[in-house]
């Protein structure tokens, strides 16, 4: 029967955690590669700007959205949950599995032959063991250029102070600790 094969399929319970494992894997890549795509998209959706002398706000993204109307009001209260859940979220839950699993992390004799931490291998993979928290701080960075300058003008001084402010700071963080296994990308 089904049941009978089902349970020949996974003889051990280390066979079906391996199986999850691997999908959760899949799953995480899948949400670091359009973690900044999706971010920005998210974030456009508070993007607006005013044209000649109509006092109107428009959408940049797309110009022929009022940022006044009720159903542009309406989006902007997604986009703000969605904020919560993709951007901020994803980050989060990068930083609990990497939280967890540190110490597999940081043995760094180890940790390429884990099974245990292989699904997480693209978030630490890159970093010298005790910087297992560093891509956490990547994303971080790499959200402040895309959510937090939407909060400014396009082209203003503001909005171009804070993205060097966040380079740099960046810069330093990157010299200070030199996080890279590879000595080249330090």
């Amino acid at each position: 029967t089904f049941v009978q094969t089902k349970k020949k399929t996974f003889e051990n319970e280390g066979e079906r955690s391996k199986l999850i494992a691997s999908r959760f894997g899949i799953f995480l890549g899948l949400t670091y590669i359009v973690y900044a795509s999706t971010s920005t998209i998210i974030f456009e959706t508070f993007l607006c700007t005013t044209y000649g002398d109509d006092p109107a706000r428009y959408l940049l993204a797309d110009r022929s959205i009022n940022c006044d109307s009720e159903t542009h009001a309406s989006y902007e209260l997604y986009a703000g949950i969605m904020i919560l859940v993709y951007p901020i979220g994803i980050t989060a839950m990068y930083a609990i599995l990497l939280a967890i699993n540190r110490e597999a992390i940081m043995d760094e004799e180890k940790r390429e032959g884990n099974e245990d931490i292989r699904y997480l291998v693209f978030l630490w993979r890159s970093y010298k063991g005790k910087y297992w928290w560093f891509e956490i701080y990547e994303n971080v960075r790499r959200l402040s250029l895309t959510g937090l300058l939407v909060w400014f003008s396009p082209g203003s001084v503001g909005q171009m102070a804070t993205a060097m402010i966040v380079v740099l700071f960046g810069l330093k963080m990157y010299t200070f600790f030199r996080p890279y296994c590879n000595v080249d990308e330090n």
